[in-house]
């Protein structure tokens, strides 16, 4: 097998605890193994712009250290496919690695498989209980000029802001909205937080 070469699917494990994260790459095993090493050492810095979308993986790799985790090879896919042929093997086939670990706690990944796997129970109960508050939790957005606005619940400010509720609780895990060109020039350098 070469690693530059193939792609398929693979696994993160951690020896310490055997929970493992497992995963899908249509480029190559290299390059994808080199970005999740990449991600998760800029996660383990304090207030690093880029971590890991995993959160439970980020928190076990700052506490035991790289030394810690193996990146191994579940399965190569055929060679002889196009792009699309390749993410369709991936996804097809990602599933039967990840349903026999779904409901124990010995997984990382918060989707059961494919690029539109469904969120895990755990994971879900997870993410609802420490990543935001919940959607009937009132908010507080000052504006450029310091003028406060009080919202009843994270409906009512993401109706204001038109924008979906999971972006609003982004905003509200990040404290507010940057300078970031993508943000409307009303909401740039503005505070959001739980009231």
């Amino acid at each position: 097998m070469d690693m530059k070469l193939d792609y398929g699917l693979y696994q993160i494990i951690n020896t310490r605890t055997g929970q493992r994260y497992i995963g899908a790459t249509r480029n190559n095993f290299h390059q994808r193994f080199y970005m999740h090493r990449w991600s998760l050492n800029r996660g383990a810095e304090e207030d690093a712009a880029v971590k890991s979308a995993n959160t439970p993986l980020q928190e076990d790799w700052n506490t035991f250290g790289e030394e810690s985790f193996e990146f191994q090879v579940l399965e190569a896919g055929p060679r002889n496919l196009s792009k699309q042929e390749r993410k369709a093997w991936c996804n097809a086939n990602e599933s039967k690695y990840i349903d026999p670990f779904i409901e124990t706690d010995k997984l990382y990944n918060l989707r059961k498989g494919g690029t539109k796997g469904s969120f895990s129970k755990k994971a879900t109960k997870s993410w609802r209980s420490s990543r935001s508050p919940g959607k009937g939790t009132p908010l507080i957005w000052t504006d450029q000029k310091g003028k406060e606005f009080y919202f009843e619940s994270q409906i009512e400010a993401a109706r204001f802001f038109n924008i979906t509720r999971i972006a609003l609780s982004r905003a509200v895990e990040r404290g507010g909205w940057g300078s970031a060109n993508r943000t409307p020039r009303h909401r740039r350098n503005t505070t959001l937080v739980v009231a």
